[in-house]
């Protein structure tokens, strides 16, 4: 431990004092000085450094509490020596507040690329130690590597002349947590959903190793969107060195607030999630009543050892609320907030503040599980009371009845609840083990050996299969027929018989209508039909009936039938371009199948995660996206190779956007593996195996395997167009693909009429805002632009639709890809728009660093776009050839098939602005070019050199 010394003691007080109001800082000194008169005068001296007490800086532990649109900032007094200094590429303008850790600055970009105002904290000086300064350097890799849409990033840091640190982080327009809800005052639900998603966020850094340990209002700001925007990732637990075997641990005292610390983080403990945890339960409490978890005073508790007490429950701490208070929490009375609070909330709040680390939630995850099933009025893990289940069943079917009425209802309601699932789950039983019978003759049982082992490939199998059904079952029930009838509507989806799938869902619908389970699995099938065939309105609308039916529903297979419901309804909201609501619906279907420990289950939650993996590379998130997917590949392995190839063809894709060294080839690998796949398992002519065949087109484009894609292509298009008809989003795609291929050739005319039929199938199957859609507008803007060269109408054309589809992006998504500004900044360049082409390859090179990180092949992309807006704006020659033999030199040190592109082009671009002085020297420019074509095997980029050196020589 560090010597006791008393400038530590003053720290150590200085922490405990800042959160209290300023009477109580008075008394606590006046108590201190009694004893340790030293101690009281070194610390009252740095509460007085410390006076913005109305700055955005409430709490002097927060390290970087930033709004741009902050009413109370603080003067510039001239008074900090760092004011104007130049800091790594940034320049300080002047001091935004100051807290425990130490003072945070407004700063601007510095180096000419762009412009852009940040926050720029600077560490305390007491605390600039060797180990902060070797801990610091160790984590700002792991923190900038975060990429989640709530957590706020480290865009820059490292260490000044001196040795302190520093870093740097964007301003947000927002208000802390707690203060947001308050002034919109929203009601428990509505604050609890904007909690999930904090929970959201910090579970994604903790399965990232990261931890924040310092979570607290005033480290979450609300944008006006309710999205919360978690601050400061781990850099509290900077103070600590992890691999110091003494840490300086008043030091590190400082870096967090004593309000919302673990018992264990008081006492010197080392990092840890459950420390996390306990933070978010206070934060918990704030926001739900308004109080903190122990009632003795904060005067009380700082001048006392940590005392482990019971903590009070929000429901009785909410009944000291007034009037007000209760009102901005949606109820009319403290009382009735209490009742609200108890029972559930109670238990989950209480659960996360738990004096000992191992009766903590041991996951953020399964805090948020809890959290979501009391949004949603289902039992809670924490709670299993006889009755309990009995009564969110009732409350979540809203269930009218009168005061007295609904007490004799729950009271009965257990013994008949399960009294009505033991017969329904006899009558569950009974009914499959018939239907197995008839299987089992009509197929023989070895066709039922594992679940989806039917010869899917044979429709005249299936056929067979149907009138043994019919025939065997005539004898039993119609619930039997149905079940049979609906077994075989999924069997015929699975073959792209979807026609003879849906007339048999709709059959099996009306024998099976008296029993909901039934009803909800062919509902289910509807609906997967539906979205198949891109017809999101119906899937939806039969999804949600399907969920109606099933709203009394207990069983195992309920709940199973309702998470495939809920699947598809994620589908269909997402293809209406609702994302939130899809992934809403989607995060708790994957909840509810992760709790269902079965082979169906967890096909399900494998399904689900492939949603959710596409969902995550829409939006850029490519670690969490490829995570999703891989573990998909893990639940449905061995079980369901179909569902395999899905998550395969998912992945390929997100490690074809990731642009890791060595993509190109695993993609192509990727590609070729899922074709094999899919055509072993569902058959030459199945509509999936033509989806593979596209998928490996456009990777064969990408590896200008020309030949190869054109027969992909057409391999795709045949089966396609027998499948599932020229109106079909995924004939579309090959549209698209073909598009590609043709201006390839030259035949651009051509190549745009193809996407723009795709486009307008997009459009009317998906609307304007999905994916695909956006995907072919890109398109058609790139095609546009090189059309201009020879139409220059069609400039104009190019820039608007390029810029309206990034509008679109950035609304839905948050975010456009880096390469898609790059583009628009070539355009806006070459209709001589330079300043807006400027803007534009700045904001691309700042979106490039946090979507791919500053070393990638997208920033040297980036830098070569740069060049080329120098020599367009006739820039001093000496600089134009320093930025490309820098760039040339760069990128010649990455070997991939898209660095090797870069080069070509800086090399063309190079000769390009010698070709007017010395000829000689573009003529060498563009032999090196030729020699990295040849060495890369591109013939298309020889024989286009190969005429830029006959015009050379002309």
């Amino acid at each position: 431990m560090a010597e006791d010394h008393p400038d530590r003691r003053a720290i150590s007080w200085l922490r405990r004092l800042s959160g209290l109001p300023v009477s109580a800082q008075r008394a606590a000194l006046a108590v201190l000085a009694l004893w340790n008169p030293t101690t009281a005068d070194r610390a009252r001296r740095l509460l007085a450094s410390d006076s913005d007490r109305g700055s955005i800086l409430d709490h002097p532990p927060h390290l970087v509490v930033l709004s741009a649109g902050d009413a109370h900032p603080m003067p510039d007094t001239g008074a900090d020596a760092r004011i104007g200094r130049k800091v790594g590429a940034w320049r300080i303008k002047r001091i935004i507040g100051k807290g425990g850790m130490g003072t945070v600055y407004l700063a601007s970009r510095d180096d000419g690329t762009y412009d852009r105002d940040v926050a720029l904290k600077y560490i305390r000086s007491e605390l600039a130690s060797p180990q902060l300064q070797a801990a610091f350097q160790k984590e700002r890799n792991a923190l900038a590597a975060l990429n989640h849409r709530d957590i706020v990033p480290i865009l820059d840091g490292g260490l000044d002349d001196d040795g302190a640190p520093w870093f740097v982080m964007p301003l947000i327009d927002g208000a802390p947590i707690d203060a947001w809800c308050d002034g919109h005052q929203l009601a428990i639900r509505d604050r609890i959903g904007v909690f999930v998603l904090l929970c959201d966020a910090l579970a994604y850094a903790h399965k990232r190793g990261v931890l924040h340990q310092d979570i607290k209002a005033s480290a979450v700001l609300v944008t006006a969107d309710g999205h919360p925007k978690l601050l400061d990732f781990g850099l509290a637990d900077m103070t600590h060195a992890r691999d110091d075997p003494a840490p300086d641990t008043q030091a590190r005292h400082l870096a967090f607030s004593a309000d919302y610390a673990a018992p264990e983080l008081l006492r010197g403990g080392g990092p840890s999630t459950a420390i996390d945890i306990h933070a978010l339960g206070v934060l918990l409490y704030r926001l739900i009543c308004g109080r903190w978890p122990s009632t003795a005073s904060p005067l009380h508790a700082s001048l006392s050892a940590v005392i482990e007490k019971e903590a009070t429950p929000p429901s009785r701490l909410a009944l000291h609320l007034s009037a007000a208070e209760s009102a901005h929490r949606g109820m009319p009375t403290a009382e009735g907030l209490g009742r609200l609070l108890s029972g559930d909330l109670d238990c989950i709040a209480m659960k996360c503040i738990a004096h000992d680390p191992e009766e903590r939630y041991p996951t953020v995850d399964a805090l948020r599980d809890d959290l979501q099933r009391w949004l949603e009025k289902r039992p809670i893990s924490l709670r299993t009371q006889t009755g309990y289940r009995a009564k969110r069943f009732l409350q979540r079917n809203a269930v009218p009845a009168g005061a007295a009425s609904a007490i004799l209802v729950a009271a009965l309601a257990t013994g008949v609840a399960v009294m009505w699932q033991q017969a329904q789950a006899a009558h569950e039983s009974e009914l499959s083990s018939r239907v197995d019978q008839i299987f089992s003759q009509a197929l023989g049982s070895a066709a039922l050996s594992r679940a989806g082992d039917l010869p899917m490939s044979s429709s005249q199998l299936l056929d067979r299969t149907e009138a043994n059904v019919r025939r065997h079952s005539a004898k039993d029930s119609p619930d039997v027929l149905a079940r049979g009838l609906s077994i075989l509507a999924r069997s015929q989806a699975d073959t792209g018989n979807y026609a003879k799938a849906e007339a048999l869902a709709l059959e099996s619908r009306r024998l099976g209508d008296d029993t909901a389970l039934q009803f909800a699995f062919n509902q289910a099938t509807l609906a997967r039909l539906h979205n198949l065939r891109a017809e999101h309105a119906k899937a939806e609308q039969a999804s949600l009936v399907g969920l109606d039916r099933l709203r009394f529903g207990l069983s195992r297979q309920d709940r199973l039938a309702a998470i495939q419901l809920r699947m598809q309804l994620a589908i269909a909201q997402s293809g209406k371009g609702r994302p939130q609501e899809a992934m809403a619906s989607l995060n708790a279907a994957i909840r509810d199948a992760a709790a269902l420990d079965s082979p169906p289950g967890r096909l399900a939650l494998a399904q689900m995660l492939i949603l959710r993996g596409s969902w995550y590379r829409q939006r850029l998130m490519l670690s969490a996206s490829e995570q999703d997917l891989t573990q998909a590949i893990t639940y449905a392995e061995g079980i369901e190779p179909r569902i395999v190839d899905d998550a395969r063809e998912s992945l390929m894709r997100t490690v074809r956007a990731s642009r890791k060294p060595g993509r190109e080839a695993r993609a192509l690998a990727m590609a070729n593996d899922l074709l094999e796949s899919r055509r072993q398992t569902l058959g030459e002519d199945h509509p999936e195996t033509g989806v593979a065949w596209g998928e490996l087109a456009f990777l064969q484009m990408h590896n200008e395997n020309t030949a190869d894609a054109e027969a992909s292509v057409q391999r795709a298009s045949d089966i396609l167009l027998a499948t599932v008809g020229d109106r079909h989003p995924a004939y579309a795609r090959i549209l698209m693909a073909r598009s590609h291929l043709l201006t390839s050739a030259g035949k651009l005319e051509d190549a745009i009429a193809q996407t723009e039929i795709a486009l307008d199938i997009l459009q009317d199957r998906y609307g304007d805002t999905h994916e695909r859609t956006l995907e072919a507008r890109f398109l058609l803007a790139s095609q546009y632009w090189w059309r201009s060269s020879t139409d220059p109408d069609a400039w104009e054309i190019a820039i608007s639709t390029m810029e309206s589809t990034i509008d679109t992006y950035i609304r839905k998504n948050g975010e456009v890809s880096a390469t898609h500004r790059m583009a628009y900044a070539s355009m806006l360049s070459g209709a001589g728009r330079m300043q807006e082409a400027e803007r534009e390859i700045k904001q691309a090179r700042q979106d490039a660093t946090h979507q791919y990180g500053s070393g990638s092949q997208e920033m040297l992309h980036i830098r070569l776009t740069e060049c080329m807006l120098l020599v367009a704006n006739g820039t001093d020659g000496a600089r134009v050839e320093r930025e490309l033999d820098q760039l040339i030199e760069d990128v010649g040190r990455v070997d991939s098939l898209y660095a090797r592109a870069i080069l070509v082009t800086a090399y063309l671009e190079k000769a390009k602005w010698l070709r007017p002085n010395d000829v000689i020297a573009a003529r060498e420019t563009l032999l090196k070019a030729r020699d990295v074509a040849v060495k890369a095997n591109q013939p298309s980029w020889i024989s286009d050199l190969d005429q830029q050196l006959e015009r050379l020589e002309q």
